[in-house]
């Protein structure tokens, strides 16, 4: 769920691009000519979740700051719903941005006509409408369209209506202000948004059950591994510890989410508190998996006993170093989500200090993998522990490849323009990690689970070969030594 701020146009056009992220969405606008505040939804309609019905409701004030030079003129504030098949007919390009309202600039560009100054760029010609009045509607039912025109000392206007959605897909709601011989136009009040469900839209929709299946299988996880763990409590080790907060740290996120998400459903509005709190579990579960990750690259437990020096020094920082950058990148999507505007130079900084903690502790995980097979295959006795290690190895590489595809299958989409004809697999390029840290947590928890041979695991069952073949020398020197001296005593 996010919230992003359009690109400021080389027309000196002011675009908020807002994907609605309540489902009632109070409005409390200064709009400054020329200005278009655009919002989105994606919408489901039967046969897809019963026979209730899609709606969009709006509830708006207009209050016009009148210019006293032009208080005999009409003045004009523009309002349209419509399904993103017809997106096309709003605006038009200037190189790769869009360009909404029709100002002296875009004229001079070839962008709109001169009759259209002060006006919402839109293609009408291909339209067929059902009515005359306003809401004009037309024939497919797929857009609806106001003039809220103020004319001589007129200064306030309301927009009350009900649309009932009967095409699936993404709507969007254009707010436009386009004469720029007018002054600020004051909007208040406030846009309802429903599906069939609630008031999810339908991009998020399936990150309730999505969390609701990901909170279940952490709590099978967590039952499973406490019945183990009690079981064989007396020989448990360190890493099996911090396995069980990984664990704990799934399940108290997922239930977070899934309750946070079944509540914004049914009333429509967010909880910034909860989300907030969300964001922070979040964080302490990705940096809990990586810090485990981290830990059973270096074999603690496992291959040593513990870990010291540079090594030790090194894992600290790096770790509370990604905590502190990844709470500030959660903090900052809570913000985003409140619609707090965040300066994008500080946006891509954390995103950018993310991007190399991530890589570093990628690195650091690999190569400390690789070492740590090459020395296990050193050493016959370790052959349990080397299975293990080769198996957690082809599940991190698959977890990667599929990441990397799936990234590249993003970008692709973000760039295109089909975004709005598939939206209902949005959500799959965020969920896609949660499952990738559930698989991880299951495997991982399968891999050193609590068992009656929990020393296998252990850095002190095992000696090293050079180890036990100096301990066998040693023995039979001594031996031989031992032999030697009673035959000189019996002789």
């Amino acid at each position: 769920m996010r919230i992003n701020n359009c690109l400021m146009l080389m027309l000196i056009i002011t675009c908020k691009l807002v994907t609605v992220h309540a489902g009632i969405q109070h409005l409390d606008l200064e709009m400054i000519p020329p200005e278009i505040n655009r919002y989105s939804f994606g919408f489901y309609t039967p046969p897809f979740f019963g026979s209730s019905t899609s709606y969009v409701n709006l509830n708006l004030n207009f209050s016009d700051q009148v210019n006293l030079d032009h208080n005999d003129e009409e003045r004009l504030l523009e309002v349209a719903l419509f399904h993103h098949d017809k997106l096309s007919l709003f605006g038009d390009k200037l190189n790769t941005e869009n360009v909404y309202c029709c100002t002296n600039e875009a004229i001079s560009r070839g962008l709109c006509l001169h009759q259209q100054q002060g006006r919402l760029i839109f293609d009408q010609t291909t339209l067929v409408w059902g009515n005359t009045d306003f809401p004009k509607i037309d024939l497919d039912q797929k857009i609806y369209y106001w003039n809220q025109i103020f004319s001589g000392m007129e200064f306030s206007s309301t927009l009350q209506y009900r649309a009932n959605i009967s095409n699936s897909g993404v709507w969007y709601l254009f707010l436009a202000h386009c004469d720029e011989d007018f002054d600020t136009m004051l909007i208040e009040g406030s846009t309802e948004w429903r599906n069939p469900f609630g008031y999810l839209p339908g991009q998020i929709f399936p990150y309730l059950p999505l969390f609701v299946a990901i909170a279940s299988m952490y709590f099978i996880m967590l039952v499973f591994w406490v019945y183990k763990a009690l079981k064989y409590n007396n020989s448990l080790l360190s890493i099996q510890h911090l396995i069980s907060l990984m664990i704990l740290a799934g399940l108290t996120e997922s239930i977070w989410w899934a309750t946070d998400y079944f509540k914004y459903n049914a009333i429509g509005e967010i909880s910034h508190s909860s989300n907030i709190i969300g964001a922070l579990f979040t964080a302490l579960k990705l940096t809990t998996i990586r810090a485990l990750l981290l830990l059973v690259a270096f074999g603690y437990s496992i291959t040593r006993e513990t870990i010291t020096g540079n090594m030790k020094l090194g894992f600290i920082s790096l770790i509370a170093f990604y905590l502190f950058v990844a709470v500030i990148n959660e903090y900052i999507w809570v913000l985003i989500t409140m619609g707090v505007g965040i300066p994008f130079l500080f946006e891509a900084l954390i995103s950018g200090l993310l991007s190399v903690a991530n890589t570093l502790i990628s690195i650091w995980i690999a190569y400390s993998m690789f070492y740590i097979i090459l020395e296990l295959k050193k050493n016959r006795a370790e052959r349990f522990k080397l299975k293990i290690y080769t198996r957690l190895s082809i599940v991190l590489i698959l977890a990667l490849l599929v990441s990397v595809i799936l990234y590249i299958v993003e970008f692709a989409y973000s760039i295109s323009s089909m975004s709005d004809k598939y939206w209902k697999f949005i959500w799959l390029f965020d969920a896609h990690w949660e499952v990738i840290y559930l698989i991880a947590t299951m495997i991982i928890a399968i891999l050193w689970k609590p068992n009656q041979n929990n020393d296998r695991y252990s850095y002190t069952q095992h000696l090293d070969d050079e180890f036990a073949l100096e301990l066998k020398n040693s023995f039979e020197t001594d031996s031989s030594d031992l032999v030697g001296l009673e035959s000189s005593i019996g002789k």
